[in-house]
Protein backbone atom coordinates (compact mmCIF):
# COMPACT_ATOMS: atom_id res chain seq x y z
CA UNK A 1 0.00 0.00 0.00
CA UNK A 2 1.13 3.57 -0.68
CA UNK A 3 1.56 4.47 2.98
CA UNK A 4 4.53 5.14 5.21
CA UNK A 5 3.64 1.99 7.13
CA UNK A 6 3.43 -0.21 4.05
CA UNK A 7 6.67 1.11 2.57
CA UNK A 8 8.69 0.27 5.68
CA UNK A 9 7.58 -3.36 5.78
CA UNK A 10 9.66 -4.25 2.72
CA UNK A 11 12.62 -4.21 5.14
CA UNK A 12 13.77 -7.27 7.10
CA UNK A 13 12.43 -7.34 10.64
CA UNK A 14 9.60 -4.85 9.95
CA UNK A 15 5.95 -5.93 10.04
CA UNK A 16 2.60 -4.15 10.10
CA UNK A 17 0.60 -4.18 13.31
CA UNK A 18 -2.38 -5.13 11.11
CA UNK A 19 -2.57 -5.94 7.41
CA UNK A 20 -3.27 -3.36 4.71
CA UNK A 21 -3.64 -5.23 1.40
CA UNK A 22 -3.59 -2.82 -1.52
CA UNK A 23 -4.22 0.17 0.73
CA UNK A 24 -7.60 -1.04 2.02
CA UNK A 25 -6.81 0.27 5.51
CA UNK A 26 -4.66 3.23 4.49
CA UNK A 27 -7.18 5.74 5.91
CA UNK A 28 -6.45 4.53 9.45
CA UNK A 29 -2.93 4.18 10.86
CA UNK A 30 -1.95 0.51 10.73
CA UNK A 31 1.22 0.94 12.80
CA UNK A 32 4.41 -1.09 12.44
CA UNK A 33 6.60 -3.32 14.57
CA UNK A 34 10.43 -3.46 14.50
CA UNK A 35 12.16 -6.18 16.51
CA UNK A 36 9.04 -6.57 18.65
CA UNK A 37 8.73 -2.84 19.48
CA UNK A 38 5.76 -0.90 18.11
CA UNK A 39 6.98 2.61 18.97
CA UNK A 40 8.57 4.72 16.24
CA UNK A 41 9.73 8.25 15.44
CA UNK A 42 8.44 9.95 12.29
CA UNK A 43 10.39 12.74 10.63
CA UNK A 44 8.78 14.57 7.72
CA UNK A 45 11.20 16.52 5.56
CA UNK A 46 13.74 16.68 8.38
CA UNK A 47 11.17 17.78 10.97
CA UNK A 48 10.04 15.58 13.85
CA UNK A 49 6.27 15.99 13.59
CA UNK A 50 5.42 14.35 16.88
CA UNK A 51 4.03 15.11 20.33
CA UNK A 52 3.90 13.29 23.67
CA UNK A 53 0.58 11.80 22.51
CA UNK A 54 2.07 10.51 19.23
CA UNK A 55 -0.06 12.81 17.09
CA UNK A 56 2.69 12.72 14.49
CA UNK A 57 1.73 9.12 13.73
CA UNK A 58 -1.72 10.42 12.71
CA UNK A 59 -0.22 12.42 9.84
CA UNK A 60 -1.00 10.62 6.58
CA UNK A 61 1.79 11.51 4.20
CA UNK A 62 1.56 12.62 0.60
CA UNK A 63 3.24 9.52 -0.84
CA UNK A 64 3.95 11.14 -4.21
CA UNK A 65 5.98 13.94 -2.60
CA UNK A 66 8.57 11.54 -1.13
CA UNK A 67 11.84 11.01 -2.97
CA UNK A 68 13.11 8.52 -0.41
CA UNK A 69 12.08 6.95 2.90
CA UNK A 70 14.92 5.87 5.16
CA UNK A 71 14.36 3.59 8.16
CA UNK A 72 16.68 2.85 11.07
CA UNK A 73 15.81 -0.06 13.35
CA UNK A 74 19.08 -0.42 15.26
CA UNK A 75 22.26 1.48 16.21
CA UNK A 76 20.46 4.81 16.07
CA UNK A 77 22.26 8.03 16.97
CA UNK A 78 21.87 9.86 20.27
CA UNK A 79 19.80 12.59 18.61
CA UNK A 80 17.04 10.07 17.86
CA UNK A 81 16.35 8.89 21.41
CA UNK A 82 13.41 6.61 22.14
CA UNK A 83 13.44 3.07 23.40
CA UNK A 84 13.83 0.92 20.32
CA UNK A 85 11.46 0.46 17.43
CA UNK A 86 12.07 2.40 14.22
CA UNK A 87 13.21 5.86 13.21
CA UNK A 88 11.66 6.88 9.88
CA UNK A 89 12.81 9.85 7.82
CA UNK A 90 10.82 11.01 4.79
CA UNK A 91 13.09 12.81 2.31
CA UNK A 92 11.05 15.02 -0.05
CA UNK A 93 11.25 15.60 -3.76
CA UNK A 94 12.33 19.08 -4.76
CA UNK A 95 12.44 21.20 -7.87
CA UNK A 96 15.56 21.38 -10.03
CA UNK A 97 16.73 22.96 -13.25
CA UNK A 98 14.68 20.49 -15.32
CA UNK A 99 10.88 20.43 -15.27
CA UNK A 100 9.72 17.06 -13.94
CA UNK A 101 6.41 15.62 -12.84
CA UNK A 102 4.44 12.43 -12.35
CA UNK A 103 0.82 11.34 -12.08
CA UNK A 104 -0.66 8.25 -10.46
CA UNK A 105 -4.23 6.95 -10.44
CA UNK A 106 -5.52 3.62 -9.14
CA UNK A 107 -9.01 2.24 -8.62
CA UNK A 108 -10.80 -0.90 -7.57
CA UNK A 109 -14.19 -1.85 -6.19
CA UNK A 110 -17.66 -3.02 -7.07
CA UNK A 111 -20.26 -1.80 -9.57
CA UNK A 112 -18.78 -0.55 -12.83
CA UNK A 113 -15.32 -1.78 -11.81
CA UNK A 114 -16.40 -5.40 -11.09
CA UNK A 115 -13.88 -6.68 -13.63
CA UNK A 116 -11.06 -5.31 -11.44
CA UNK A 117 -12.24 -7.19 -8.36
CA UNK A 118 -12.41 -10.83 -7.35
CA UNK A 119 -15.12 -12.22 -5.08
CA UNK A 120 -14.57 -15.14 -2.71
CA UNK A 121 -18.01 -15.08 -1.06
CA UNK A 122 -19.34 -18.68 -1.10
CA UNK A 123 -22.91 -19.95 -0.76
CA UNK A 124 -22.03 -21.03 2.79
CA UNK A 125 -21.04 -17.49 3.70
CA UNK A 126 -24.12 -16.05 2.03
CA UNK A 127 -26.25 -18.37 4.18
CA UNK A 128 -24.69 -16.68 7.22
CA UNK A 129 -25.63 -13.24 5.93
CA UNK A 130 -22.30 -12.27 4.31
CA UNK A 131 -23.39 -10.78 1.01
CA UNK A 132 -20.55 -8.63 -0.24
CA UNK A 133 -16.82 -7.98 0.15
CA UNK A 134 -16.05 -5.18 2.59
CA UNK A 135 -14.33 -2.89 0.08
CA UNK A 136 -16.79 -1.35 -2.36
CA UNK A 137 -14.69 1.42 -3.83
CA UNK A 138 -11.07 2.65 -3.67
CA UNK A 139 -9.62 5.61 -5.55
CA UNK A 140 -6.10 7.02 -5.23
CA UNK A 141 -5.00 10.05 -7.28
CA UNK A 142 -1.54 11.59 -6.82
CA UNK A 143 0.17 14.21 -9.01
CA UNK A 144 3.38 16.22 -8.52
CA UNK A 145 5.51 18.68 -10.47
CA UNK A 146 8.75 20.58 -9.85
CA UNK A 147 11.12 22.77 -11.79
CA UNK A 148 12.94 26.09 -12.06
CA UNK A 149 11.55 29.59 -11.67
CA UNK A 150 15.08 30.93 -12.31
CA UNK A 151 17.65 28.34 -13.37
CA UNK A 152 20.49 27.82 -10.89
CA UNK A 153 18.80 30.24 -8.48
CA UNK A 154 15.12 29.59 -7.62
CA UNK A 155 13.15 26.30 -7.72
CA UNK A 156 9.65 25.11 -6.80
CA UNK A 157 7.83 21.81 -6.12
CA UNK A 158 4.16 20.94 -5.57
CA UNK A 159 2.15 17.78 -4.98
CA UNK A 160 -1.51 16.82 -4.47
CA UNK A 161 -3.05 13.54 -3.34
CA UNK A 162 -6.68 12.47 -2.91
CA UNK A 163 -7.37 8.97 -1.54
CA UNK A 164 -10.86 7.65 -0.77
CA UNK A 165 -12.56 4.37 0.12
CA UNK A 166 -16.14 3.20 0.56
CA UNK A 167 -16.64 0.14 2.78
CA UNK A 168 -19.61 -2.07 3.58
CA UNK A 169 -18.91 -2.27 7.33
CA UNK A 170 -20.33 -5.26 9.18
CA UNK A 171 -23.09 -4.37 11.65
CA UNK A 172 -23.48 -0.88 10.17
CA UNK A 173 -23.78 -0.92 6.37
CA UNK A 174 -26.71 -2.60 4.64
CA UNK A 175 -26.10 -3.94 1.12
CA UNK A 176 -29.39 -3.56 -0.75
CA UNK A 177 -30.69 -6.02 -3.35
CA UNK A 178 -29.72 -3.65 -6.19
CA UNK A 179 -26.16 -3.42 -4.90
CA UNK A 180 -26.53 0.06 -3.43
CA UNK A 181 -25.52 0.77 0.17
CA UNK A 182 -27.44 2.11 3.14
CA UNK A 183 -25.05 3.72 5.63
CA UNK A 184 -21.82 3.31 3.63
CA UNK A 185 -18.58 3.83 5.57
CA UNK A 186 -16.60 6.58 3.82
CA UNK A 187 -12.99 7.62 4.33
CA UNK A 188 -10.97 10.31 2.58
CA UNK A 189 -7.38 11.51 2.85
CA UNK A 190 -6.31 14.72 1.13
CA UNK A 191 -2.79 16.15 0.92
CA UNK A 192 -1.23 19.34 -0.40
CA UNK A 193 2.54 19.84 -0.43
CA UNK A 194 4.54 22.76 -1.75
CA UNK A 195 8.14 23.85 -1.34
CA UNK A 196 10.64 26.32 -2.70
CA UNK A 197 14.40 26.84 -2.57
CA UNK A 198 16.46 29.95 -3.27
CA UNK A 199 20.22 29.99 -3.79
CA UNK A 200 21.18 33.36 -2.31
CA UNK A 201 24.84 32.93 -3.26
CA UNK A 202 27.39 30.14 -3.57
CA UNK A 203 27.41 29.42 0.18
CA UNK A 204 23.88 30.30 1.35
CA UNK A 205 20.52 28.67 0.60
CA UNK A 206 17.05 29.51 1.90
CA UNK A 207 14.20 27.00 1.62
CA UNK A 208 10.65 26.56 2.90
CA UNK A 209 7.84 24.04 2.66
CA UNK A 210 4.21 23.60 3.65
CA UNK A 211 2.47 20.24 3.82
CA UNK A 212 -1.19 19.75 4.69
CA UNK A 213 -3.15 16.59 5.43
CA UNK A 214 -6.85 16.19 6.17
CA UNK A 215 -8.52 12.98 7.23
CA UNK A 216 -12.28 12.94 6.69
CA UNK A 217 -14.24 10.06 8.20
CA UNK A 218 -17.85 11.12 8.87
CA UNK A 219 -18.84 7.92 10.72
CA UNK A 220 -15.77 6.93 12.70
CA UNK A 221 -16.40 4.01 15.07
CA UNK A 222 -19.28 2.54 13.05
CA UNK A 223 -19.81 -1.20 13.42
CA UNK A 224 -21.59 -3.83 15.47
CA UNK A 225 -21.39 -1.74 18.65
CA UNK A 226 -22.35 1.47 16.79
CA UNK A 227 -24.94 0.36 14.21
CA UNK A 228 -26.54 3.80 13.70
CA UNK A 229 -25.00 6.97 12.18
CA UNK A 230 -26.16 8.97 15.22
CA UNK A 231 -23.81 7.00 17.46
CA UNK A 232 -20.67 7.57 15.38
CA UNK A 233 -18.05 10.33 15.42
CA UNK A 234 -17.63 12.91 12.66
CA UNK A 235 -13.87 13.16 12.16
CA UNK A 236 -12.40 15.91 10.03
CA UNK A 237 -8.85 16.42 11.32
CA UNK A 238 -6.69 18.89 9.37
CA UNK A 239 -2.93 19.01 10.02
CA UNK A 240 -0.42 21.63 8.88
CA UNK A 241 3.36 21.36 8.92
CA UNK A 242 5.35 24.48 7.95
CA UNK A 243 9.12 24.83 7.87
CA UNK A 244 11.66 27.50 6.99
CA UNK A 245 15.34 26.66 6.63
CA UNK A 246 18.61 28.53 6.06
CA UNK A 247 21.89 26.71 5.39
CA UNK A 248 25.29 28.30 5.14
CA UNK A 249 28.71 26.92 4.31
CA UNK A 250 30.97 29.07 6.50
CA UNK A 251 34.26 27.36 5.77
CA UNK A 252 35.96 24.09 4.98
CA UNK A 253 35.03 22.62 8.37
CA UNK A 254 32.03 24.73 9.42
CA UNK A 255 28.42 24.34 8.34
CA UNK A 256 25.47 26.23 9.85
CA UNK A 257 21.81 25.32 9.63
CA UNK A 258 18.96 27.36 11.13
CA UNK A 259 15.45 25.91 11.00
CA UNK A 260 12.04 26.88 12.34
CA UNK A 261 8.96 24.65 12.26
CA UNK A 262 5.27 24.88 13.09
CA UNK A 263 3.11 21.73 13.40
CA UNK A 264 -0.61 21.98 14.13
CA UNK A 265 -3.33 19.35 14.35
CA UNK A 266 -7.04 20.01 14.98
CA UNK A 267 -9.35 17.12 15.77
CA UNK A 268 -12.70 18.19 17.24
CA UNK A 269 -14.75 14.98 16.51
Amino acid sequence: SRTIFGSTTVLPGMTMARQDPGGLNAATSTGMVAHGASNYNLNYYGVTADTPQNYGSMYYMDFGSAEEISVDTAAMGAEVGGGGGANINVIPKSGGNNLKGSAYYSMTGKGYWDHFTGNNITDGLRAQGVTDPTLRNLRDFNVDVGGPIMKDRLWYFGSFRNYSTVDATAGYTVVNSDGSLTNPFDSNLRNYTTSGKYQVNKNNTVSAFWTYNRKFQPHRGAGVTQPLPQGTLHQESPKNLINGNWTSVMGQNTFLEVSSTYFHMHWPS
